[in-house]
């Protein structure tokens, strides 16, 4: 039987599906956060290079 590899990416995606309070939440909610603060980061930064 082979083994299906799976990205980092779908990892990070499918963690960010369901944060839940298991044993992953920690890890789940810190990429959650990280995420979205490089997402507003990058926005800020677009915004004032015009």
């Amino acid at each position: 039987r082979a083994i299906k590899y799976r990205s980092p990416l779908d990892t990070v995606l499918a963690m960010q599906l369901q944060p839940g309070l298991g044993v992953d939440a920690d890890s789940t909610w810190l990429v959650r956060f990280l995420m979205s603060f490089f997402g507003w980061f990058a926005v800020l930064v677009a915004r004032t290079s015009n």
